[in-house]
């Protein structure tokens, strides 16, 4: 399908009225005067004259058409974020309502695109939502608003009439001890939130050739592969009724998950899946079962929990559930579905998932926005200037955050770490009081803000400063402290561009002694976070070591760490700059504003400690120790450069050493006795950043004949 686009901008509002026609499917190419073809679908254009669509006013689609009864209809709204002239759908913002059910609010496609990409660990470029509508008016009416000083956007919309019995009438209550709950779609709506092919690969939506709904794979979604083995069976498979046919297609149950390792199945052991969703809401659970090995009942007998909770005690796939549990069996899944169900008219949820900043947690979007307002800069005592934060006095997230920054903050003192003065927390009022940072956030500086571009040497600099605040954290404390956020918007700049980590309110404390990781929810900055911490919810320093990493290719390449707007291969920069380091290639990818300003050999050794830190596992990472070593040694490397082209400005006789008379060792500090004009300082430099690695100077050619170069040579620990 051509990415065309309908665009709304200035106005208040965008109502899509289809005629419902029992029976019809409506396919629309928002934007487009002609017929696009996709997935084996012809999609009209709903610019095309005399069809069921046209423009009757800028941004509004609009016919009617009366129907008799209530039917069900699913509604696809289809998003793929594109530049279209003056605009970015990047940056867009609005709500969407259907018949008055509130469908989404503030939704900005970006946001979700990134959410699903870090939720499949894979890289996804457009987003399709999905709901069940019951329409007892004469037309169903899907208005899009656009937020203030925003715009709203759709590529592609389907409606499509649904069978009778796509949901039951009643369902069981999970936890509630057989107990049955009626399920109406006359006055709610349903939100799809998962559809999963258990052992399959993923099913494009043409295979579904009743409702072409696509299944994702269920892998990425599971606590452990290996605790359940895959089955395929592609003959011989019936559905209990001809009506069933509709609710899945044929190739979900040809594959299954099954405990048949009989270690598993011993131990009892659990095949799970997890799932985020958003709180406050009730989710219909709909699981696919096809027998693939046996034939007859009581043959495979097992539970099913739902958020800890028993949802069928005896579950027997082929019969009546068992009263009393068949020792021996195992489990099995072939599909499974999760929907959300409108409560007080609404399906949409205000998440904390994922900000224009890239900022995420597990439990959706992080709209950090939403949980502090940063009022500004104030003055205090005599004259001194200070930042202030309010948090937004309605949210419990803002309030978690709020203590423990304050209980982070208090505990902790050094140069690379912002100092908190004082806090307020009356008549719900909470506002943190900090040392003001005159040059405002690290990632201003590398883009998007207009401001001259940092140095090489700068930048350096910057991260040396912010690694030693992370070092600081991980070791200053007894069982050091994990930050869990770092990124460029968190590493603050003083007057002097000294940096200074700051934001703690997701940060907790390491590990006891007798444990390896921390245990606990996934939250921190979606193009940051480390993927080993996300599929296990294991948070270790080494997670803020791999953040640290993404930090140092955004140093070097100077663009956001997530951007929808890119090709493919670009999306996510760790990815993208990390295919450059192993080609060793990084050059190709540098800032165009740093050239001429880096020295190669300083370029190639940055470029290996972000690498190293982006390692898959944590326990081949470095320490943030390792980094601070090395990234010491990458300035001095940088001055060394910087010192050699300037000394081309000199007659070489004018810079030849004189009395280079011999090193000694003092202890484990290194000395360089010289004299000369300006090499002294260097050399003895070079020497104090590789102490335990440094075995003696090595000198080489360089320039006009009589000058040398000397550096530090490093060699295997003793």
């Amino acid at each position: 399908m051509k990415t065309l686009v309908l665009l709304l901008v200035g106005l208040l509002s965008m109502f899509l009225q289809s005629k419902l026609i029992q029976g019809k499917t409506f396919l629309i190419n928002c934007g487009s005067n002609a017929t696009a073809n996709a997935d084996g679908r012809k999609w009209a254009g709903d610019s095309i004259p005399g069809d069921n669509f046209t423009l009757s006013s800028t941004g509004i689609v609009a016919s009617t058409s009366s129907i008799n009864a209530e039917p069900i209809f699913g509604s696809l709204l289809h998003f793929f974020p594109i530049k279209f002239e003056n605009y970015d759908t990047n940056a867009s913002a609005f709500d969407v309502s259907a018949n008055d059910l509130k469908l989404l609010y503030k939704f900005n496609v970006s946001e979700e695109i990134s959410w699903k990409s870090l939720r499949n660990n894979s890289v996804v470029t457009s987003v399709v939502k999905e709901y069940f509508l019951s329409v007892n008016l004469s037309e169903l009416q899907i208005e899009f608003v656009p937020n203030v000083g925003s715009f709203a956007f759709v590529n592609a919309v389907e409606i499509i009439p649904l069978p009778e019995n796509i949901f039951n009438g009643s369902i069981n209550k999970v936890g509630g001890d057989g107990l049955k709950v009626p399920l109406s779609l006359s006055d709610q709506g349903i939100e799809t939130m998962y559809r999963l092919n258990v052992g399959g690969p993923a099913l494009k939506s043409n295979v579904d050739q009743f409702l072409y709904r696509p299944w994702e794979s269920d892998e990425s979604f599971m606590f452990s592969v290996n605790a359940a083995t895959t089955i395929f069976n592609t003959s011989n498979i019936s559905y209990v009724s001809s009506n069933d046919s509709s609710i899945a297609p044929v190739e979900v149950y040809e594959s299954a998950r099954i405990m048949s390792n009989n270690e598993v199945v011993e131990k009892k052991f659990n095949v799970s899946w997890r799932f985020y969703v958003d709180p406050n809401f009730d989710y219909l659970v709909r699981l696919h079962f096809c027998e693939l090995i046996y034939d007859k009942s009581s043959q495979r007998i097992f539970k099913i929990y739902i958020n800890n909770k028993t949802a069928a005690e005896n579950y027997d796939v082929l019969g009546p559930d068992s009263l009393t549990t068949a020792s021996g069996t195992d489990a099995l899944l072939n599909g499974l579905e999760i929907f959300k169900l409108s409560k007080n008219g609404n399906l949409a949820y205000v998440s904390e998932r994922i900000d224009h900043n890239g900022e995420a947690s597990s439990s959706k979007k992080p709209k950090r926005k939403a949980l502090w307002e940063a009022v500004g800069a104030g003055v205090i005592d005599e004259g001194n200037t200070v930042a202030i934060k309010r948090a937004h006095p309605l949210s419990e997230q803002g309030l978690k955050e709020f203590e423990t920054e304050i209980e982070m903050l208090s505990k902790l003192r050094h140069r690379h770490l912002v100092s908190m003065i004082g806090y307020c927390e009356e008549q719900r009022e909470m506002i943190l009081v900090y040392e003001f940072m005159a040059n405002g956030t690290l990632r201003s500086h590398l883009y998007g803000s207009g401001l001259p571009p940092l140095t090489w040497k700068q930048r350096v600099d910057i991260c040396i400063g912010a690694a030693r605040g992370l070092h600081y954290l991980h070791t200053g404390a007894d069982r050091g402290i994990i930050h869990r956020d770092v990124k460029t918007s968190n590493i603050l700049l003083d007057e002097n561009f000294v940096a200074k980590m700051s934001d703690f309110g997701l940060s907790k404390d390491g590990p006891a002694l007798e444990h390896t990781h921390v245990s606990t929810a996934v939250k921190g900055s979606f193009g940051y976070l480390d993927p080993e911490y996300f599929r296990r919810q294991q948070l270790t320093q080494k997670s803020d070591v791999y953040s640290f990493g993404v930090v140092l290719f955004e140093v070097v390449c100077a663009r956001p760490v997530i951007n929808p707007s890119l090709p493919k291969d670009q999306i996510n920069l760790a990815e993208w700059a990390l295919r450059w380091q192993r080609q060793r290639s990084l050059e190709t990818v540098v800032d165009p504003r740093l050239e001429g300003d880096y020295s190669s050999e300083s370029l190639k050794k940055f470029g290996e400690i972000a690498e190293k830190c982006l390692a898959d596992e944590g326990k081949n990472r470095p320490t943030m120790g390792e980094v601070l070593w090395h990234l010491e040694y990458v300035l001095q490397l940088h001055e060394a450069y910087k010192q050699s082209v300037d000394s081309e400005s000199f007659g070489s006789t004018e810079l030849g050493f004189a009395d280079l008379s011999f090193i000694t060792r003092a202890g484990q500090k290194w000395e360089a006795k010289l004299s000369g004009l300006g090499w002294a300082g260097w050399v003895t430099s070079a020497l104090l950043c590789s102490i335990s690695r440094c075995s003696g100077l090595r000198r080489s050619r360089f320039g006009r004949r009589n000058r040398q170069r000397l550096y530090a040579r490093d060699l295997p620990d003793n």
